[in-house]
């Protein structure tokens, strides 16, 4: 029995494989199991092939010493253990500092955790500098042309320019008297007698434009500039925001679409004030993008009803001001209070909604639109 295990490969410390097959169940001389603790010293499981091995096939009286001898041996009837080798699921390494800042991060920090939309990025970048450029030039080469190819103003379209050079003509004759200079520049006048249609605002941006160049409200392209400006700034501003909530290449595709759009098109060309209050609106939108999405200001909670906030907010407050007075009163807050509160409803946030329940900035929009809202019944009075 001895000089048997001395001579078998596994007492000998041979690396062979070893085939179950030739492994008696019984000892030969007493008949009795044989033992397996006189193989395992020096046979590892590693050494044993699977049971289910198609070359292997395991006696079923030789499966109590199999399995005394590799206890991790498998049977084809039974479920596979789960096996941890370093070889196949390889320990993953810590993360220091400097590696983990590395790492990107797939939700920006500017992203609120209430609006799913803007957690799911379709686009990581925002818009170059050379995007903006591009923008800007398409739009002022399609815009443009119109201006310069010498087309003469509709009856329609005449309106705002005509108005727009009487008060510039009245405001170099009349009298220093303050009633005088507020009944002007105020109130339009259309071959002298007052046109109470239309907010001012309009005519104040097409005089200050004719100006600064030199011209006097006169001429086609000077009073169709403000209007190509405006087109331009409306797409720049659109395509900025779909880059902060989907990335780069939909904000490209969606300044493009917009100003290729013909009803935007044709408003971005003609001297009329519907470009104006797009304009205004836009930027109301922007600033309150900006704020939400794109600055990454966590909300106050210690903002009260008095107290200063963001100049974004200023800003939002401002430019609703002043959007009465480029068309009908409180058609630009309207449009621009329509959207954000159902935006603010929604989330039912009330730190974030309290930083526009604030009575410095109310007050401040309804001081702006003081000419536009009250001033025609004023006007009709004297």
């Amino acid at each position: 029995m001895s000089s048997e295990l001395e001579n078998s490969p596994a007492t000998s410390g041979d690396t062979t494989d070893i085939q179950l097959a030739d492994v008696p169940a019984t000892d030969a001389l007493s008949g009795e199991p044989r033992v397996a603790d006189a193989f395992t010293a020096d046979v590892s499981a590693e050494e044993i092939p699977a049971a289910d091995d198609a070359s292997t096939e395991v006696p079923p009286d030789a499966r109590p010493g199999v399995e005394a001898l590799a206890p991790d041996v498998v049977h084809p009837e039974e479920h596979p253990p789960e096996i941890h080798s370093p070889e196949i699921h390889p320990a993953e390494p810590s993360l220091t500092d400097e590696s983990a800042a590395a790492i990107p991060q797939i939700i920006p920090d500017y992203a609120p955790a209430s609006l799913p939309m803007a957690r799911a990025r379709w686009g990581t970048g925002r818009l170059r500098w050379w995007d903006y450029l591009s923008l800007a030039a398409f739009c002022l080469l399609l815009f443009g042309y119109y201006m310069v190819c010498g087309r003469p103003l509709s009856m329609h379209e005449a309106r705002v320019p005509q108005t727009a050079r009487e008060m510039l003509q009245n405001a170099s004759v009349q009298s220093a008297s303050p009633m005088a200079i507020a009944d002007n520049w105020l109130f339009p006048k259309s071959g002298g007698r007052p046109w109470l249609e239309r907010p001012p605002l309009p005519h104040w941006i097409m005089i200050g434009t004719s100006l600064i160049l030199g011209q006097r409200c006169d001429t086609e392209w000077i009073v169709r500039l403000p209007s190509v400006i405006l087109g331009t700034l409306v797409v720049l501003l659109s395509a900025w925001m779909a880059s902060v909530w989907f990335g780069r290449s939909v904000g490209l595709l969606s300044g493009f679409m917009l100003a290729t759009m013909y009803e935007f098109y044709t408003y971005s060309i003609l001297a009329e004030d519907e470009i104006y209050l797009a304009a205004l609106v836009t930027l109301a939108m922007a600033l309150f993008v900006h704020l939400e999405f794109a600055s990454g200001r966590q909300w106050d909670r210690r903002v009260t009803f008095l107290g200063n906030r963001p100049w974004q907010v200023w800003g939002l407050f401002i430019v609703l001001g002043l959007s009465n007075l480029v068309k009908s009163p409180l058609l630009g807050v309207v449009v621009v209070a329509g959207p954000i509160g159902v935006f603010l409803l929604l989330n039912m946030q009330w730190p974030r909604l309290r930083r526009y329940v604030w009575e410095t900035g109310w007050i401040l929009c309804i001081v702006l639109s003081a000419p536009g809202r009250w001033g025609p019944s004023m006007r009709i009075r004297m």
